[in-house]
């Protein structure tokens, strides 16, 4: 179980640094920390090879949030994957399921939380960047038929941005 206080300090940052509107703790996913096999299994159930480097994920279906059991959630990196799966929370809770209807809207979403979880990183002193490689990707003219639950690396098909040269 995760200290209630922690997650009451990840949350204002994580409203804070976002600037989405706020939620209760109380309103909160419930959070299960899992094993990295277990985790990759449950966001990749028909091929959980292709989840295997997941640290965390908001599960939108059951309005819960997965947490790889390595993480460490004593030290702010490990901490910015818990503010990046609190953004996706608060995107959903202000604009519902909108957030995963399109690949656009996904990227986009997904963009935003690496955007929170590296200011969250700046204020903690830390450097280097998560995501950094979504600044140069762009989504697929072919897609999956349905892009669920924020399927970001699962269900999404991305692909490098074409220099225009």
């Amino acid at each position: 179980m995760l200290d209630p206080n922690l997650i009451a300090y990840l949350l204002a940052m994580a409203i804070r640094l976002s600037g989405l509107p706020g939620v209760a703790v109380d309103e909160l996913p419930r959070i299960e920390i899992l094993s990295g096999e277990a985790l990759a299994s449950q966001v990749c159930p028909e091929d959980a090879r292709k989840c295997a480097a997941i640290a965390a994920q908001f599960d939108a279906e059951s309005y819960r949030i997965l947490v790889r059991d390595t993480l460490d959630l004593d030290d702010a990196r490990g901490q910015s994957f818990v503010v990046h799966e609190l953004v996706h929370v608060l995107q959903y809770r202000s604009q519902g399921g909108s957030m995963f209807e399109t690949c656009e809207a996904a990227l986009q979403s997904e963009r935003a939380a690496y955007r929170t979880q590296n200011r969250f990183l700046a204020a903690m002193g830390k450097f280097g960047r998560e995501g950094a490689a979504l600044a140069h990707m762009q989504c697929a003219a072919t897609q999956p038929v349905s892009v669920r639950n924020g399927g970001v690396g699962a269900e999404m098909r991305l692909e490098p941005v074409r220099n225009a040269y």
